[in-house]
């Protein structure tokens, strides 16, 4: 969970000059600083920026990492090398069970070989294996980790999961955006939002906000609750976020005083 907040009473301040009127309608109001800040932040979430689609890197990491913990029996790579130095008879015998697709035996196979001493695991897909790898920077796989795991069904149960798991790509970002859109409104392309990284994809990404009064200001209690919001927004792009969310914050301003300027002239006719 990250928490981020800001003070409206230095933004209001910002527009001092401006009449009052002009200043609630052209958006110093906490729906569009929270909308803008969420934008702001989510772009500044793994994977970073803004692209029309999941970045090709972060979608190619999701499958060498998940590659790494687990293995289909049909395709085992370096895993045979595990069962090899265990007993090179009984690994020779196992691929030719698999070959022959006699599942039934290869289990067996596998069953002595664990007996034999063999340090690794089979069965199903197991999310549960992937997640206890993620030892590294940012929650990833270490480079140097090797699969453990014999996945007992073809290559198709594996790249089944790696889908579901690609899936997942930009949760952290719409966390921010869920936080934004809790105090009403909504949050989109118009604020340079993505649809892969909104919450229409990730349903399941929470944020809230929290609206905090003191005697002398009010702030803005952003909270992205995506558990693993804090590895995702480093305090590094927390200081790149609170430096892009004031000119971001403008723009919006300068745009709705436009539109409004053009919707007051359009009522007077055109005059």
């Amino acid at each position: 969970m990250i928490t981020m907040k800001f003070d409206k009473t230095r933004l209001d301040r910002l527009f001092k000059d401006a009449p009052k009127k002009m200043l609630v309608a052209a958006g110093t109001d906490l729906r569009t600083s929270a909308r803008v800040f969420a934008a702001v932040a989510a772009k500044n979430t793994l994977p970073y920026g803004a692209y029309e689609q999941p970045p090709r890197a972060a979608v190619n990491t999701v499958q060498n990492q998940i590659k790494r913990t687990q293995a289909p029996i049909d395709s085992l790579g370096s895993m045979w090398q595990i069962l090899k130095a265990v007993d090179k008879g009984l690994a020779a015998a196992f691929w030719t069970a698999v070959k022959m697709k006699k599942m039934g035996l290869a289990k067996q196979i596998l069953d002595d070989l664990q007996a034999a001493g063999g340090n690794f695991t089979y069965g199903a897909v197991s999310p549960d294996i992937h997640t206890k790898a993620r030892t590294g920077k940012n929650r990833s796989v270490p480079t140097n980790h090797r699969p453990s795991h014999i996945i007992t069904s073809a290559g198709k149960a594996l790249n089944t999961y790696i889908g579901r798991k690609e899936k997942t790509i930009g949760a952290a970002k719409a966390g921010w955006i869920a936080a934004g859109k809790s105090i009403g409104g909504s949050i989109s392309a118009r604020e340079g939002v993505k649809a892969w990284y909104n919450t229409g994809r990730h349903k399941k990404a929470k944020g809230t906000h929290q609206l905090i009064r003191t005697e002398t200001e009010t702030f803005l209690k952003l909270t992205n609750q995506v558990p693993w919001a804090d590895v995702a927004f480093p305090a590094s792009r927390k200081k790149v976020t609170g430096m892009e969310f004031l000119p971001a914050f403008r723009k919006a301003v300068q745009k709705r005083k436009e539109k409004l300027a053009e919707a007051a002239f359009k009522r007077q006719g055109g005059r």
